[in-house]
């Protein structure tokens, strides 16, 4: 259990560092800037996402059952493989300036490297040390970018792109130290015995992650395309404060996916996914009313003048942000069941609602347009998800309402979760 909220707990710190590093670039740089930061982060992200087909979650199952050599040596070898495909699509295409090609790249490698390092300590159960590495890039990030927008006074996205060098770097560096005396002794023996399975198991579930980024971040591009990156860094702000009210969903949804994966009581997996999926659905109904509620001065005040006004774009964010919160506990039922593939399918369908709204109502209404379409690709998604859901377990509609055993098992989490935190 402690390592469970040890890990919620580094997630949460690692979001308000992130809401620290956008509140600093909002007012550092303004709108346009933080737009600029907004594409150049999805870039390393997409390269990151199609590096994963590889270095991704099935690593974790992967990695107790061969040498660490067998893991580690196609990892690096496929990160530095995609980084350089990358570098050709990028230098082909219009889709990021090219004065920033280079340090994408090179940033996409950097990252891709060091979350080998993470998901191997991951997958050897140093949960300590993976919790370690990720908090490490992190504050470094930060760290740097204080230092030069305040202590040089260089207020540039160069000094944005340095930080994240620093980040990357020192995460790498920090996950190298934990993972060389675990591959020690170094054998090379069947160096690429992993390689099948790497790709076998990692290609559906990258397909559906790599699908639901490109359903959460495809209208950045087109705003940037049809409205410029003032308007972009105004709707990167109002997705990054709706989603903070995701940081619990995913935080339980990533126990949860371990929970079912390491049982074999699906009756009791069916249960709790019903009870986390109306709790969730309840807690990011409050969270996104709360976040709505913030007055427009505070906004002006913490992010700077050019982002007064973003609770409009929040509340038409938020049917889909509730939606996809209630959809995390489904999608992490779905992979621990072994039905990845009903996850790509929803995230598919997701996306296709993306393209058609998106191209059709943001070059029309702007981050309205864009904040419908996401509400609609979010709301898509889940609708899929708990459609299958209750058919699959042969569920009524009426058992998504709250009942007193729903209230009973809460109670007794929360008397539990207090009970052992007394005792740390």
């Amino acid at each position: 259990m402690m390592r469970i909220l040890n890990t919620a707990l580094t997630k949460i710190i690692m979001s308000f560092v992130g809401l620290v590093i956008l509140l600093i670039n909002s007012n550092q740089l303004g709108a346009s800037g933080v737009g600029t930061a907004g594409i150049i982060t999805l870039t390393i992200t997409i390269i990151l996402m199609v590096n994963e087909l590889v270095v991704g979650g099935a690593l974790v199952y992967l990695i107790p059952r061969f040498l660490p050599l067998q893991i580690l040596l196609p990892a690096y070898l496929w990160s530095i493989l995609n980084a350089l495909l990358f570098y050709f699509f990028l230098y082909f295409t219009s889709l990021i300036d090219p004065c920033f090609r280079n340090d994408v790249v090179r940033l996409a490698l950097l990252l891709s490297l060091s979350n080998a390092h993470a998901i191997f300590l991951l997958g050897k159960q140093q949960v300590k040390a993976y919790n370690f590495v990720l908090l490490v890039q992190y504050l470094v990030q930060l760290v740097v970018l204080i230092f030069l927008y305040y202590g040089l006074h260089r207020i540039t996205i160069q000094s944005y792109i340095f930080s994240l060098y620093a980040g990357y770097a020192s995460a790498f560096l920090a996950g190298l130290y934990f993972v060389y005396p675990i591959l020690r002794p170094i054998s090379t023996q069947n160096i690429f015995a992993a390689i099948p399975q790497l790709f076998s198991l990692g290609f559906v579930a990258q397909m559906s992650n790599t699908t639901q980024l490109l359903n959460y971040r495809l209208s950045y591009y087109l705003i940037e395309r049809f409205w410029g990156t003032f308007w972009l860094g105004r709707y990167v702000v109002s997705m990054q404060v709706s989603e903070s009210v995701w940081i619990v969903s995913r935080s339980v949804a990533l126990v949860q996916y371990a929970d079912i994966s390491n049982s074999s009581n699906r009756q009791q997996a069916i249960e709790h996914t019903l009870r986390y999926v109306k709790f969730l659905f309840l807690f990011a109904l409050v969270g996104i009313v709360c976040v709505a509620s913030i007055p427009s001065s505070v906004y002006h005040f913490l992010l700077g003048k050019d982002f007064s006004g973003i609770q409009q774009v929040v509340l038409m964010l938020s049917p889909g942000i509730i939606a996809l919160a209630a959809a995390h506990p489904l999608s992490a039922f779905f992979s621990g069941t072994g039905k990845i593939r009903l996850n790509m399918y929803g995230s598919l369908l997701g996306f296709t609602v993306t393209c058609l709204a998106g191209f059709l109502l943001i070059p029309r209404w702007g981050l309205w347009g864009a904040a419908l379409t996401q509400s609609l690709s979010y709301l898509t998604t889940f609708g899929f998800a708990i459609f299958m859901f209750l058919r699959m377990n042969q569920l009524k509609i009426s058992d998504l309402f709250i009942n007193t055993n729903d209230l009973t098992a809460l109670k007794r989490l929360l008397k539990l979760m207090v009970s052992r935190l007394g005792r740390q």
